[in-house]
């Protein structure tokens, strides 16, 4: 997809799109946590935890990694945007667009690896780690007033600077 493109995106239609795909994201994990992981999981004794540890690991690092690295990108791609004085709303809407998309795929990935870990080792922790990753995603559920709050605070630092 082109700049242009992407930058073509309005704030009121990223205020309609966001919450879609939150929710999207939010529900695949739900949904394949049913499909994954049988009724009967916790019936049996855990059968090792490399896997569970593992994938434990890789939530916590993907947990830092979503509150780090959408800040750094979307900074980066501020910084183009101050200098420019047409579209601005656009861009930044489009700018929390993809750091909410990066951010919520940083915590979707170790849900989905943690929950085949639950099926596999069938440790109940493992299960309580997807619940976080979950909880998490939910607090980041953009809302219209969240998006124009994030849009007008970052308006306002650039004009500040």
């Amino acid at each position: 997809m082109s700049r242009e493109r992407i930058q073509s995106i309005s704030a009121g239609q990223v205020k309609l799109v966001c919450p879609i795909i939150t929710s999207a994201m939010i529900m695949g994990v739900v949904l394949a946590g049913f499909a994954i992981v049988p009724f009967n999981i916790f019936a049996k004794p855990p059968s090792g935890q490399m896997i569970s540890l593992i994938m434990a690991g890789v939530a916590g690092v993907c947990f830092l990694a979503s509150m780090v690295v959408p800040n750094i990108v979307s900074q980066s791609a501020i910084n183009s945007i101050s200098g420019e004085s047409d579209n601005q709303e656009q861009r930044y809407a489009a700018v929390y667009q993809t750091q909410l998309i990066i951010r919520l795929a940083l915590l979707e990935g170790p849900a989905f690896a943690n929950l085949v870990a639950l099926s596999m080792e069938r440790n109940p922790w493992s299960l309580g780690i997807v619940v976080w990753l979950i909880v998490t995603m939910i607090l980041f559920f953009p809302t219209p007033g969240r998006i124009d709050a994030w849009i007008k605070q970052k308006k306002e630092l650039a004009d500040f600077e």
